[in-house]
C-alpha cells in the first residue's frame, strides 16, 4: 500500500485490505469485557464508521490523503488488535508487518 503505487492500484489494494482489517477489529472488539470497549476500541470503532463513508466515494483514487488516512487506519487497527487480542494469523499477520515495516506509509 505503498504512496509509490500508481493511485488506481494503490486504491485496490486498500479496498481489498479494508474488510481485513475491518474483520479482525470486529472479532477483537467482540472479547471486550462484557462488550464494553476500551476508550481504544472506541476511537477506533469511530474511525470505522467514517472510513467506511470515505471508502464508498471514487474520490479516493484521486485523493492521496484519503488514501493515507485508510492505510493508517488498517495500520493502526492491526497494531492495536494485536496488542490487546493477540498476535494475527493470516491476512492479518501480513498487514501488521507492512504496519511495522519502515516502508509502511504513515
Amino acid at each position: 500500500m505503498s504512496a509509490d503505487l500508481d493511485p488506481q492500484e494503490r486504491a485496490e489494494h486498500i479496498l481489498r485490505a479494508l474488510p481485513i482489517a475491518k474483520a479482525r477489529f470486529e472479532s477483537c472488539a467482540a472479547l471486550s469485557n462484557n462488550g464494553q470497549l476500551s476508550p481504544e476500541l472506541q476511537a477506533l470503532e469511530s474511525r470505522w464508521k467514517d472510513a467506511y463513508r470515505v471508502r464508498q466515494r471514487r474520490s479516493m483514487v484521486q485523493d492521496p490523503g484519503e488514501q493515507d488516512g485508510l492505510v493508517k487506519l488498517i495500520f493502526d487497527t492491526e497494531e492495536l488488535t494485536a496488542r490487546l487480542c493477540g498476535q494475527p494469523s493470516g491476512d492479518d499477520a501480513l498487514l501488521l508487518q507492512l504496519a511495522n515495516s519502515a516502508h509502511g506509509v504513515r
